[in-house]
């Protein structure tokens, strides 16, 4: 799996995501998950509210449990979240219970 580049192409559909996020000021990145929507109006018609007539809603964001939906704008690269290892989802490892 390789990086892709935000300005170069976003995600085909919503979901969550490994991405690189733009450290403060852009000084460091660094690699978490985020969630992407083709629609954040129809997301949360509230929080993105100001979307509803826009051509393109589609963006990265996040929830918090005070503030609720906020758009990141630091996201500059994704990437497709790997799988679980079989082994994982079994609850083995090299034969032994985990």
């Amino acid at each position: 799996m390789d990086w892709t580049y935000c300005k170069d192409k976003p995600p085909d559909k919503s979901g969550d995501y490994l991405v690189i996020k733009e450290g403060f000021g852009g000084d460091y990145y660094h690699v978490t998950t985020a969630s992407y929507s083709t629609n954040l109006y129809k997301l949360d018609n509230y929080d993105f509210y100001k979307y509803r007539n826009k051509k393109n809603k589609s963006g990265w964001y996040d929830y918090d449990s005070e503030y609720g939906y906020y758009k990141l704008d630091d996201v500059v690269a994704w990437m497709k979240k790997p799988e679980i290892p079989e082994e994982l989802l079994r609850g083995k490892i090299n034969g032994r219970k985990i």
